[in-house]
């Protein structure tokens, strides 16, 4: 296995002179541990949250992969004023881990993430939509949203749609019938909708708690991470939240991708201690 691809840095962490290991979920390739070797001393400056471009070579056994840095851009500068960025970042690899194995392309996934840190890093105060998309795409790829794309149509056309705290499906207004007021309404713009206000996004944060903990947790894993808590105590201090940036960034498609990963130069590390 061999393979170019674009990541977002999840942990890392120094395993002996002159070697990191790496937990990343990358655009095709899913969750990944990779070791990379240090050359000649230096150390890339990695901070949680970076933006990576990796080439990685290995087995397919579920081992750690041989990886090398070509790109870095971003990252999450953390003090104790920015303990919402750890958070949010912490928060998503511990669900990132139990709901997602190693090596599952998972790219609905990524591209919420990509949007989570993004927005991050760019201080845009948009995280508790990003936030509640993501774990929306995790509910969403772990299968435990019966019914999604079957209620699409009905959505695109004006008809509200409920998700049964009993069984987790999705139904329309008309399927609801005389059991309407037990079902909780899904906020649209976890459909892709544009109503994306405040009261929204609470709502949907509060249904994609509920259903991680029915449905998807199980076992040891059962309870929501504990820095989730942190997030929810912020969200209630949000008084608005900030529109949505007017033009948004195209995604990329797959050829357009490899390409410009194939053709980038070897990243140039930062010596350590040069702190740049």
């Amino acid at each position: 296995m061999e393979y170019v691809d674009d990541a977002i840095l999840l942990t890392v962490a120094k395993a002996g002179k002159g070697t990191l290991v790496l937990e990343v979920l990358t655009a095709n390739h899913g969750r990944q541990r990779c070791v990379s070797a240090l050359k000649g001393g230096d150390q890339p400056t990695l901070l949680p949250g970076s933006f990576l471009s990796i080439k990685c070579v290995g087995d397919d056994l579920g081992k750690p992969v041989q990886a090398e840095l070509l790109r870095i851009t971003g990252g999450l500068i953390i003090n104790s004023d920015q303990d919402i960025a750890l958070a949010a970042l912490t928060s998503s690899k511990d669900l990132l881990v139990s709901l997602v194995p190693i090596q599952e392309p998972v790219p609905a996934i990524f591209e919420a993430m990509t949007g989570l840190m993004t927005s991050l890093v760019n201080e845009d105060h948009r995280w508790p939509y990003h936030y509640a998309m993501l774990e929306f795409a995790l509910l969403a790829e772990a299968g435990y949203l019966e019914g999604v794309r079957r209620c699409m149509s009905a959505f695109r056309h004006g008809d509200a749609i409920y998700v049964s705290p009993r069984t987790g499906a999705f139904v329309t207004r008309e399927e609801g019938g005389v059991f309407i007021d037990k079902l909780i309404p899904l906020p649209g713009f976890l459909l892709g909708g544009k109503n994306t206000n405040l009261p929204a996004v609470r709502q949907g944060f509060a249904l994609t708690a509920t259903l991680l903990q029915r449905f998807a947790l199980k076992g040891d894993d059962q309870a929501l991470p504990q820095t989730r808590a942190i997030l929810e105590a912020a969200l209630e201090q949000v008084t608005s939240l900030p529109a949505e940036p007017a033009v948004a960034t195209p995604m990329e498609d797959a050829e357009t991708r490899r390409r410009r990963m194939e053709a980038m130069r070897p990243l140039m590390v930062a010596s350590a201690g040069s702190g740049q």
